[in-house]
This record gives structure tokens, sequence and C-alpha cells, in this order.
């Protein structure tokens, strides 16, 4: 017979597993290492077996024991299968931080690497961006050897996993901010 404190404990997280939806991220343990998979727990129905290749960038996290964010892809796919990504784990944050960074109007630093119809490919930290001509600025062709420019992300979407940034805009805001240094200097000598 199980204490109320045991019980007390199933409940909550049953409770927590049923608010659980497939795109969001959870915690889980990895608990056993194959050739081709990391069995993964989270306390859910059954233990999910995350592909080898999600973990070839990031191997020290690769250890029994450690906990690790996994995105929900499939919590019940007919027979108890629970499918988790850590791929997807790690789109989500950066999708969550460009996002934070474009609430706080920060910039970022991006690389143009290809131009496609209508504008162009810009790699923020390994998330393919979008950079339309309209605000590109003055980026005339892509180059060899790209160099960093500060860009500013003007909307993210995360059914798509779509990112628009804006290189008008952080040239705009740049340029400002020397505005207001040379009107501060100016009233310093006045």
């Amino acid at each position: 017979m199980k204490d109320n404190n045991e019980i007390s404990n199933w409940f909550d997280l049953s409770s927590q597993q049923a608010m659980l939806k497939p795109g969001q991220i959870i915690k889980a343990k990895i608990v056993e290492i194959t050739a081709a998979h990391a069995v993964v727990d989270a306390n859910l129905k059954s233990e999910a077996f995350v592909p080898m290749y999600q973990f070839t960038n990031d191997t020290e996290e690769l250890v029994v024991g450690n906990e690790l964010s996994f995105g929900i892809i499939l919590l019940d796919g007919g027979r108890g299968d629970v499918v988790l990504s850590r791929d997807r784990a790690r789109l989500l944050e950066a999708l969550n931080n460009l996002e934070a960074l474009m609430k706080e109007e920060a910039p970022v630093e991006g690389t143009v690497v290809k131009q496609v119809r209508g504008g162009y490919t810009v790699m923020i930290n390994k998330i393919r961006a979008f950079l339309p001509n309209s605000l590109s600025g003055e980026i005339q062709e892509v180059q060899e050897e790209p160099a960093p420019i500060e860009l500013k992300v003007i909307r993210v979407d995360y059914d798509r996993n779509n990112v628009i940034v804006s290189r008008k805009a952080a040239l705009h805001a740049q340029l400002s901010e020397n505005r207001q240094k040379i009107l501060e200097l100016s009233l310093i000598h006045i």
C-alpha cells in the first residue's frame, strides 16, 4: 500500500504530463547509450530513443545520467511511443533567444551566406534567417569570405521555424546612437 505522499507525488507528475504538448521543451535524463540511440527517460509513458546523430556536435553531453533539454515531437503514437528530439530543443532554444533579442531591440551579428529570391539567407548562431531586399541596406552581392554584419530581428515564427532580420533597422539604430553622441559632445563644448 502506498502512502499519501507517494500518491500525491504521482498525481502531480501525471497532471504535469497531461499538460505537455508536441513542440514544448522538457528535461529528460539519459539512461542508456547504444550504438544507434540514446535512451532517454522524461517520466512519461515510455522511454524515448533519440538517434545518435543528434549528439554528434556535442559528444561531451552524451553521458548516462546527464539531464538535457529535448523537444517533444510525439507523446503517444498509438502504442505509447514517446518521440523526443535534441535537435528540436536546440532550435527552439535558439529561436527563444532570438525572440528575446527582438523584444529588447538588441542587435545581433549574422553572416550573409547566399542570395535568394527576394533577399538573402543569413546565418545567426547556426540559425538560418531571411533578410529581405527591402531591409538589406547597402548589400550589393554575397562575398566569398563574408564578414559579420549587424542586424535586428524583426520577426520569429515558431510554426515555420522562420526568422526575419533587418539591416536597415540596425543601421538606423546605430545612426541614431551616433547622432545622440554628437549632440552630447556639441553641448559639452558650448
